[in-house]
């Protein structure tokens, strides 16, 4: 976990951009002088944890919660103590390779990203990549890994379609997995603070990703 800090004698205007690294990373609704701040991050992680477990929304909320998590820390972090990703690569590209301890090229980051495109884009199951790639998703809920390519890359066509062409994915498994790459980024920033690199400054921080809401002048 994050070490405490006690913010309440500064201002949000006057926070620093390591303060306010730590108030998007904590995991903790923190107090400075003149605010609450609520990080999304923590929010969007306790909505991805919770709906997987409802039955009305355990099919693409757990997900798509998942992939903005990842967008998010993408966007955000890298770790300077590994080489830095070959290809630039998505933020949720960015992300599993720094925080989530995937290859930056490997097969599972790439259909990953394309579950997250066919999700994001209109709510299915199956894409086709821009390098002319196709996708057939299913989920496994027993099985231990967070994906399983197919047998067989699946040529687009509903002939084709079963089981040797569908990729499986283990909702749960993955979700836990975006979870241990918050707890890593986390450990990153209170063990290792001189490589966890920002890319955004402290203004885009606060404005994107964390909220906050004024302490009546009676309460302070």
């Amino acid at each position: 976990m994050i070490q405490p800090r006690n913010l309440k004698r500064t201002k949000l205007r006057d926070l620093s951009l390591d303060d306010t690294v730590y108030c998007h990373l904590s995991g903790h609704i923190e107090v400075t002088e003149d605010f609450y701040l609520n990080s999304t991050l923590q929010l969007v992680e306790l909505e991805m944890r919770q709906s997987r477990s409802r039955q009305m929304t355990a099919n693409y909320a757990p997900l798509l919660t998942a992939f903005s998590i990842l967008d998010q820390i993408g966007s955000c972090y890298a770790d300077c103590a590994l080489p830095a990703h070959p290809a630039g690569g998505s933020s949720i590209h960015r992300a599993l390779y720094y925080f989530g301890g995937m290859p930056p090229l490997g097969d599972d980051v790439k259909a990953i990203y394309a579950l997250r495109n066919g999700l994001v884009h209109d709510g299915s199951l199956t894409c086709e990549t821009r390098s002319g790639d196709w996708y057939f998703f299913r989920y496994d809920h027993a099985m231990p890994l967070a994906i399983k390519q197919s047998v067989v890359a699946w040529d687009g066509t509903a002939e084709q379609v079963g089981p040797n062409v569908t990729t499986w994915i283990n909702p749960r498994v993955f979700t836990d997995l975006v979870s241990t790459v918050i707890h890593n980024i986390r450990k990153c920033f209170h063990m290792r603070n001189s490589d966890l690199v920002v890319h955004p400054g402290k203004t885009d921080l606060l404005h994107k990703y964390i909220l906050w809401d004024g302490i009546p002048d009676d309460h302070r």
